[in-house]
């Protein structure tokens, strides 16, 4: 069996195409970076890096606060008895469809802010690789996912586009897979909502300052011409 149709890389295209078909324009995305820097004034900050770190932070804050929305709203269902219970098994899928979309919108928009043209094909595909393996790393430093494609976040920068997709797939796939072990508390009532909210805040914030950072240093790269 080759590795374009494992079980787990199918997982991945078809969450990949679901979160796609729901990710915001890069207009709006580029108008939303243009209304969170002008928000910050550049006068207040002694660099340049430093301004774009807080604004970077700004945007990171404001997207993790639509991630925690949509946790509790799919966690809701759990509240009604029977039916409700039922639909909330299928929420986590839901959930996390919904977290990657606010994840990827939330790497275009950083991207675009540190000066990379996300109306590129490949930029944009590199946004989405980013979030994504963000997203599933463990914040311990254990990364199963950077084992499992052989790559360090950093090291993205440096796909070809074909091992760009490729990659999407796996990691995708295995975050599909983990999905359903997120079911069991959201299925309580009124706990599920806090935790739904509570848990896709906390990752989105952990993953969106992850981004920042990588694309900061990329930013430096290219700038110092490394």
């Amino acid at each position: 069996m080759t590795e374009a149709h494992t079980p787990t890389n199918d997982a991945g295209s078809r969450l990949y195409s679901a979160v796609d078909s729901l990710v915001a324009t890069n207009e709006f995305l580029m108008s939303e970076v243009d209304l969170h820097r002008g928000r910050v004034q550049r006068c207040g900050f002694d660099t340049e890096a430093a301004w774009r770190t807080e604004v970077a932070e700004q945007l990171v804050r404001t997207f993790a606060r639509r991630s925690a929305f949509s946790g509790g709203a799919t966690a809701l269902p759990a509240i009604m008895p029977g039916v409700g219970t039922a639909i909330a098994v299928g929420g986590a899928l839901a959930d996390v469809t919904l977290i990657l979309k606010y994840e990827v919108e939330m790497a275009l928009a950083l991207a675009w802010h540190y000066g990379f043209d996300i109306r590129q094909p490949n930029e944009r595909q590199l946004a989405f690789l980013l979030a994504s393996v963000q997203s599933y790393d463990r914040p311990s430093g254990g990364s199963a996912v950077g084992d499992a494609i052989s790559i360090e976040a950093s090291a993205i920068w440096n796909y070809a586009p074909r091992r760009i997709g490729k990659a999407i797939a796996t990691v995708l796939g295995a975050i599909a897979l983990r999905a359903a072990s997120r079911s069991a508390l959201r299925l309580i009532p009124f706990v599920g909502v806090a935790v739904g909210a509570g848990m896709n805040r906390a990752l989105t914030l952990r993953t969106g300052r992850a981004c920042a950072v990588e694309l900061a240093a990329r930013r430096a790269a290219v700038d110092t011409g490394k």
